[in-house]
């Protein structure tokens, strides 16, 4: 009876420990993290991860940088082509962070995260404070209630 127990108990706790709680901070790999180190100091941040092959992203990071025009936006495309990332971000006149993600390590790093959201409000430690799927009225009630 008593190494039945034992083993029950041992059980639950082995099951216990491969129970992973999804994380409440982005992985951000270093190259990202230094960039937005070097030109974000303080405040809270704004991340949208996007292909970077399709206009409609540009209009989300357009409606982001009106909606939210306090708070720096970083733009992480995974598409490797930089030319024309660039050019879209000229053509909306984007005054925040373009970063690439070519390699698909911060894509890889939350893969979980960004099938269920693709807009974050973070702090510098890159803890999530609130975010979207898309940019809808859910997220900007979620973010303004961050902001505060």
């Amino acid at each position: 009876m008593r190494q039945a127990l034992f083993l029950i108990i041992f059980v639950i706790l082995l099951n216990a420990c491969n129970i992973t709680v999804p994380s409440n901070k982005l992985d951000l790999p270093i190259a990202i993290q230094n960039e937005i180190k070097n030109k974000i100091a303080k405040g809270k941040i704004l991340l949208y991860y996007h292909s970077g092959d399709c206009s409609f992203c540009y209009g989300t990071i357009q409606a982001i940088s009106k909606k939210f025009p306090d708070i720096p936006l970083v733009s992480i495309s995974s598409s490797k082509d930089v030319t024309l990332v660039n050019y879209y971000l000229e053509q909306i006149d984007f005054k925040g962070i373009s970063l690439s993600d070519s390699t698909l390590q911060f894509l890889k790093n939350n893969y979980k995260l960004l099938n269920e959201q693709k807009i974050f409000l973070i702090d510098l430690q890159y803890k999530i404070l609130a975010g979207g799927s898309e940019f809808n009225q859910n997220t900007i009630e979620k973010v303004s209630r961050a902001i505060r």
